[in-house]
């Protein structure tokens, strides 16, 4: 889609300041190129690579803090 951009639409890309794309463009050479040659910012939600199926995972260095693969943590009451 950039390279396509690139050839067909340049001014497009000159002007564009954000892309949004659904987590199926969550692709780290993708985003280092928008930024790194067009400097524009990608909003792309993150995929689950979380193998495991758990919904959180315990932060190591606190018992009562857990985080999601989104990065959200979570503090609990002790």
């Amino acid at each position: 889609m950039i390279d396509h951009l690139e050839e067909s639409r340049p001014e497009m890309l000159e002007h564009a300041e954000t892309l949004a794309a659904d987590k199926a463009y969550d692709d780290t050479k993708l985003i280092r190129r928008l930024w790194d040659d067009h400097q524009i910012k990608p909003v792309i939600d993150i995929r689950n690579s979380w193998k495991d199926g758990e919904p959180t995972r315990s932060f190591t260095k606190w018992e009562n803090v857990v985080y999601t693969y989104k990065g959200k943590s979570i503090v609990s009451a002790r």
